[in-house]
């Protein structure tokens, strides 16, 4: 039986591809977890106490739907606990094929005492394997993995609509298009919270921004790819430019909306590559 090319990417722990997590306090103020994300940007805070025991994390999605009830809310109201957290001696993949079972883009690193030693992410398992798998990735092409059933919007949508959708669906952001399917641009949630933008100011009957439509708020320039793009692409696009998602157009005339590929199913390209299958 011939040696599978990749078993040095297979034999990998999660302890090999730790990385820095941002984490605060259960007494933290709302104002400053959304401070954090606004300006550094994260997509999960961890939340700790004084001895780094793990309590819950945040992510921007509880940011987002911050409704009027906790005009007051402190990081304990906004954190929950994660379906799935991972140790540092857990093979990597398994951690990775867990993450994608519970939907999750990361997953909190604890030790036996439930501390928090770091974080695991998709897109480090990404960056970790194209290089090994860039003849491979470049031979699979987008069409083959992507979401072809994509949830969009249009630029007269009302915020607060998005945002009840963005939680519903678990999207982080949601690509804009008019009647003709023609991709206009992109909104996430970072958009939002940016913006300044939650369910307290747009529920307040005197906030100016109640009636805010999608439009305010979307990004105009948007990258995206075609059904003949290969995952390599795709991959060295959300590495280097920091996408969690990638619409696909039918062609750069038209440019109706036809896809999306995430970092999930990236990841999910690269675990059937690295376990001897080429197909979805």
């Amino acid at each position: 039986m011939a040696k599978n090319p990749y078993s040095h990417l297979l034999k990998l722990k999660v302890k090999d591809l730790i990385s820095s997590v941002i984490s605060v306090y259960p007494n933290e103020s709302g104002g400053k977890v959304r401070r954090i994300f606004r300006e550094l940007k994260p997509r999960i805070i961890a939340v700790t106490n004084n001895e780094s025991k793990l309590l819950g994390v945040i992510y921007r999605s509880s940011v987002v739907s911050l409704t009027s009830r906790k005009t007051n809310a402190t990081a304990k109201d906004l954190m929950e606990m994660p379906e799935y957290t991972s140790k540092k001696e857990n093979n990597l993949i398994q951690a990775i094929k867990e993450m994608i079972k519970y939907d999750e883009w990361s997953s909190m690193v604890i030790n036996d005492e439930e501390k928090l030693v770091g974080g695991l992410f998709l897109e480090s398992f990404i960056k970790k394997s194209i290089d090994t798998l860039n003849y491979k990735l470049s031979e699979l092409k987008v069409s083959e993995f992507m979401t072809k059933k994509v949830f969009s919007v249009s630029p007269e949508d009302f915020i607060l609509n998005v945002i009840g959708k963005m939680i519903e669906k678990k999207y982080s952001g949601l690509p804009v298009i008019d009647q003709k399917k023609r991709l206009l641009g992109m909104i996430t949630q970072y958009d939002i919270i940016s913006k300044g933008l939650t369910r307290v100011e747009l529920e307040s009957e005197s906030s100016p921004n109640k009636g805010a439509r999608v439009k305010k708020v979307m990004r105009h320039s948007v990258f995206y790819l075609y059904p003949w793009s290969s995952l390599i692409e795709a991959s060295k696009a959300m590495i280097e430019k920091g996408y969690g998602r990638i619409p696909i157009v039918n062609n750069p005339h038209e440019r109706l909306l036809v896809g999306i590929i995430d970092r999930e199913d990236i990841t999910k390209a690269i675990i059937y590559i690295l376990e001897g299958g080429y197909e979805k």
